[in-house]
């Protein structure tokens, strides 16, 4: 019969784990602050849906907001998550595959020591492929 041991304990009895220090490579991607703007139609759990996708792929939404656009149904979703430039792409090709989401700007932010925001970097807006469709 096998028993479980402590990690400690397989150590002390001087064997050694190679590459123990080293962290793993997803560690080792450094990590940025994003920002998402969305224009989504007000329908009955978008917001559950957004916050599903940033669920499945393991991220946190630091901040999150959501405001009437000018147009009846329609709303502005504004948010920010830590990750890397693929986690990025990732979650903005999830994004555009939602019907009711209409485009998706991307905004990396950076701030200084005390929190206050110091530069942000706004990229174009991208289309869903059902708004793209209609245009």
């Amino acid at each position: 019969m096998t028993t479980l041991r402590r990690l400690s304990d397989i150590l002390d009895d001087g064997a050694t784990l190679s590459g123990l220090n080293r962290m793993p490579t997803f560690l080792n991607v450094r990590s940025e602050r994003y920002g998402l703007t969305m224009i989504v139609i007000r329908e009955l759990g978008i917001i559950a849906r957004i916050a599903l996708i940033f669920s499945r792929r393991g991220l946190d939404i630091a901040a999150f907001n959501l405001r009437d656009g000018d147009a009846v149904g329609i709303s502005e979703v504004s948010l920010e998550f830590e990750g890397n430039d693929e986690q990025l792409r990732a979650v903005v090709h999830d994004l555009r595959k939602l019907v009711d989401v209409y485009s998706v700007a991307t905004s990396v932010v950076r701030s200084d020591s005390n929190g206050h925001v110091k530069f942000t970097s706004r990229t174009k807006a991208s289309y869903s492929t059902s708004v793209r469709e209609q245009l």
